[in-house]
């Protein structure tokens, strides 16, 4: 057995090549986007789907592609004279301006920062336009002094600018602990005891919108799109990727003044490729948001992909994408080297897919981290990649998400729509494997396919897992009607299950055969019963209370209380 058993750097590109973590381009040229591009739909039909002349919202848990695709679906338009794609980074242009935790930013913080951000993504824009290969220099030039000579932020340093002076006399009027102050780096509001003042709130949100609504960033996208018109761009497409990884504040704002006036004109110009998270995405109110008649969602997480499909058809389908994932990849980082040429031969190559979909669900990312994890445990054993390695490397990896997830708590983590803290939703999960456990200790029937990993829920609990699921804590398998009520099955994380003693299987296809052992596998009262202990919902405005278990009448009214009119419910502790 050699002492090595591929060429480690080349092997180190190969994984980092799937794990694609950061800006896709940074990894790989557009060349190898192209090259290494396995399309999660048959027939490329994502591709063909970002190719319509309408916004589409990729949807997929981190690492399920959407860089990917918006890169690939960048350099096909970059052929084409008539259209443009610009890309935004989403996550490094708020990140590059603001060091702060996004879970903790306050509201005041998203607005100001706004101001600056919407000048950070012209300049991006103007970059962008800048570059390309089929705008004439002129029409460059004209761009670029555009933006140059339009900056939001000029608003605010204006000494005889009588917005500014107001702004200022008002907050010394108000004397509530405000300092304001105003630098050539940007607006910044610094309130020593004054944040949660409503007075000083309410009037810098409100003008805040009015700076940004006075600069209108639809208009001055509609001056840049006649320049563009005037040298032959009939449509641009602007790409946001790591749309999630920024505040719901902040995502509001940059929708409501940027996005959706922009994608709801009719004159069809620009539209929008937008990568999001599950649970993480907002697209406006019904009066000003994105208009949904002209946009497509484009599904990217297991469940969605193969929730048409037989159980057969979804393995074959799962094993297919990973066997191509990496065959495009071992060819070419290597000459003579493949993944069967790393793995033990004690089983069959076929074996080696199905072990990598039931840990990893077909996430490229994923199967990147584990293989990594693999690749390094082989290299300290001196031995090929086992089934033992990969179930290894897998529990290794997973438990540093699930720390990530509980320990460290990183906000992109969770969904905008959560209600519980870390705290409770760590409770919840051991909860789930005190339960699976359970399962798992009492025996199940190997002819039936009941195993401890399954569980399923009413679906009307859904949002209580959204979190679990962007944290990779737990997937979901299947949606399946029973006696007039809708549920959806999940495995526990498979890697986590093993670590903690429970036999995992998964099985993609009918699991109407664990309706049969409700009190086994039927995880909602466990979620009830946690949070109806635990919290009650309480009114914003009028403090009435209303019970965990009235949650479905009063969410179908928006939550709005009923008995002021005016507030409405949040779930908050039975203490508070």
């Amino acid at each position: 057995m050699p002492d090595q058993i591929v060429d480690l750097d080349q092997f180190s590109k190969l994984v980092a090549s799937l794990k694609g973590v950061g800006n896709t381009k940074t990894i790989l040229t557009n060349d190898l986007i192209s090259k290494f591009y396995v399309d999660l739909y048959p027939s490329n039909y994502s591709m063909s789907l970002m190719k319509h002349q309408e916004t589409t919202i990729l949807l997929g848990k981190k690492g399920t592609g959407k860089s990917t695709i918006i890169n690939r679906f960048m350099d096909e338009i970059s052929k084409d004279r008539k259209q443009l794609a610009l890309y935004i980074d989403s996550k490094s242009l708020f990140t590059k301006f603001i060091a702060i935790d996004t879970s903790k930013q306050s509201v005041i913080d998203d607005y100001l920062f706004f101001q600056t951000l919407l000048d950070k993504l012209f300049e991006t824009i103007s970059e962008n336009l800048s570059e390309h290969k089929f705008i004439n220099s002129t029409a460059r030039k004209e761009i670029t002094n555009f933006f140059k000579n339009e900056k939001v932020t000029d608003h605010f340093f204006k000494d005889d600018d009588k917005q500014i002076q107001e702004l200022k006399r008002s907050i010394e009027k108000e004397q509530i602990g405000a300092t304001l102050g105003i630098t050539d780096k940007g607006l910044s509001a610094a309130v020593s005891c004054g944040l949660n003042n409503d007075t000083i709130k309410e009037f810098i949100e409100e003008y805040s919108r009015k700076i940004i609504e006075y600069y209108s960033p639809s208009k001055k996208m509609e001056v840049v799109r006649k320049i563009l018109q005037n040298n032959g761009i009939h449509n641009v497409f602007i790409c946001f990727d790591d749309f999630s990884e920024i505040s719901i504040n902040l995502m509001s704002l940059i929708v409501d003044f940027f996005i959706a006036p922009l994608h709801n004109n009719a004159n069809n110009f620009y539209k929008f490729k937008i990568a999001s998270y599950p649970g993480r995405l907002y697209l406006g109110t019904s009066e000003n948001g994105i208009n949904e008649k002209g946009y497509t969602t484009l599904k990217l997480d297991f469940y969605e992909r193969t929730k048409h499909l037989t159980s057969n058809e979804a393995i074959r389908s799962s094993i297919e994408h990973i066997k191509k994932l990496l065959d495009y990849r071992f060819d070419y980082y290597f000459d003579d080297t493949s993944f069967e040429s790393i793995i033990n031969p004690e089983k069959e190559t076929e074996e080696y897919y199905k072990r990598l979909v039931s840990y990893t669900f077909n996430n490229p990312r994923l199967i990147g981290k584990i293989l990594g994890f693999a690749h390094r445990i082989s290299l300290i054993n001196n031995k090929l990649i086992s089934f033992e390695t990969i179930d290894e490397a897998s529990i290794e990896f997973f438990k540093e998400v699930k720390e990530n997830f509980f320990i460290n708590s990183y906000a992109n983590y969770f969904s905008y729509l959560e209600k519980l803290s870390v705290v409770e939703l760590k409770e919840l999960y051991d909860l789930f494997f005190v339960k699976a456990k359970e399962n798992h200790d009492r025996g199940y029937s190997r002819s039936k396919q009941q195993y401890g990993n399954i569980f399923y829920i009413d679906n009307k609990y859904s949002n209580y897992l959204q979190s679990f699921e962007l944290g990779y804590l737990v997937f979901k398998l299947r949606e399946e009607d029973n006696k007039g009520t809708k549920y959806s099955f999940y495995t526990m994380n498979c890697a986590l299950c093993k670590d903690n003693g429970i036999v995992p299987k998964v099985e993609i296809g009918n699991y109407s055969i664990y309706f049969h052992n409700p009190e086994m596998f039927d995880y909602t009262n466990t979620i009830y019963d946690y949070i109806h202990n635990l919290k009650h919902f309480k009114c914003d405005t009028c403090s009435h209370t209303a019970q965990f278990s009235e949650e479905a009448k009063i969410s179908d009214f928006g939550y709005k209380c009923k008995k002021c009119d005016n507030g409405h419910y949040e779930l908050v502790s039975r203490s508070l």
